[in-house]
């Protein structure tokens, strides 16, 4: 009896300091201005940063699901390594000069092309090019969308084990082919953690970022192929 008594006692407790955590954010839930401001406060603080991207897409009924690991640094170099999915191998650079040099995974890994931004070969199946794939990109987005209130708070969401500020964007002209965005934002690192996309109803972008590395010094060989 006295053992039942403190299971009971003991999990109450432990529900309670769980869940009383989840109301002191809530209490202080920033208005979306000011999430997109100290995001773009955040970013301004960072010269590199490398990640991984767990990226879905759909376009009808079309799909592209990768892993990628993307390094980026400022202003727009960019590396995008595919670790798993489709065309696992492959890898590209966007270079100084603002072209895109990359190989597909496999046996044509040893092929090289050198390609316009615009090239389907470099872009996903929803049109995203390299250049967009950068969170000064998605910033540059909240921002203009703060711009012409189109942005709201979305409240409080888990990604994974962090608990993120949600931002939904209600584009009056579809964007990159969304009429919708939910952005979740880490308040501990003011970093993007998960980028949802959408037409009409239907999600067709699911980006999930992890393993998020700033300010390490990347060499511009890095962004070179």
């Amino acid at each position: 009896m006295r053992r039942a008594f403190f299971l009971l006692f003991f999990s109450v407790v432990i529900s309670f300091a769980f869940n009383s955590h989840l109301p002191s954010l809530a209490s202080h839930l920033p208005s979306a201005k000011t999430i997109v401001t100290n995001l773009d406060a955040a970013f301004s603080k960072i010269n590199d940063y490398s990640c991984l991207a767990d990226a879905h897409y759909r376009k009808g009924d079309q799909r592209e699901d990768k892993l990628y690991r993307i390094s980026f640094k400022k202003p727009l170099l960019v590396r995008a390594e595919v670790l798993k999915g489709d065309d696992e191998g492959g890898a590209a650079v966007l270079t100084k000069d603002g072209n895109v040099k990359g190989h597909r995974g496999g046996f044509l890994a040893w092929i090289t092309l050198t390609l316009d931004l615009d090239n389907p070969l470099v872009k996903t199946i929803r049109g995203h090019r390299m250049d967009q794939s950068n969170f000064g990109y998605m910033i540059g987005k909240m921002k203009a969308a703060a711009a012409s209130e189109e942005v709201k708070t979305s409240g409080l969401a888990f990604v994974g084990s962090s608990e993120t500020y949600g931002l939904e964007v209600n584009y009056k002209t579809p964007k990159d082919g969304l009429t919708k965005e939910l952005v979740f934002v880490d308040p501990s690192t003011w970093l993007v953690k998960k980028v949802l996309g959408y037409e009409g109803s239907v999600e067709v972008v699911n980006v999930v970022y992890s393993d998020v590395v700033v300010n390490q010094g990347l060499s511009d060989k890095l962004f070179e192929m």
